[in-house]
């Protein structure tokens, strides 16, 4: 299962990493993909920090745990609270307004099985024997 958390690492590292490039390059077509083409300077400037650099600090942080077991644990950690907060934001932001859009919707399912796995795979590291170079 130690591997399986790796790959999991690894695979949202890259889709962050290349989620984050897309952001800070095509900035019009994320606003335009999140309903929010009407959006105004300081708001791609926001786009670009929030879902551009954050997303590429985030698979930077992704991939050091894919390839370093001594960071593994953490990287898990980080990937379900963070994919964890966008099911509780998304799940309430639904009590507050219109359906959304089925991309977003997709990205909302997407995020809740990526919290799932990162939590089996969590469980699982807990439960097998130390690693002599994870001290």
């Amino acid at each position: 299962m130690a591997r399986s958390g790796q790959v999991l690492l690894f695979v949202n590292a890259l889709a962050f990493i290349s989620f984050g490039v897309y952001a800070l390059l095509y900035t019009g077509e994320l606003a335009t993909l999140l309903g929010a083409d009407a959006i105004g300077v300081g708001g791609l400037y926001e786009l670009r920090s929030n879902y551009g650099g954050v997303s590429i600090g985030a698979g930077v942080l992704l991939l050091i745990g894919a390839l370093n077991t001594r960071w593994r644990r953490a990287a898990l950690v980080f990937l379900l609270t963070y994919m964890g907060g966008y099911v509780v934001g998304r799940t309430s932001a639904l009590a507050f307004g219109a359906w959304p859009p089925s991309q977003l919707l997709a990205f909302g399912a997407f995020e809740a099985v990526m919290a799932m796995l990162a939590l089996l795979c969590l469980r699982a590291t807990s439960a097998a024997p130390a690693d002599a170079d994870t001290r």
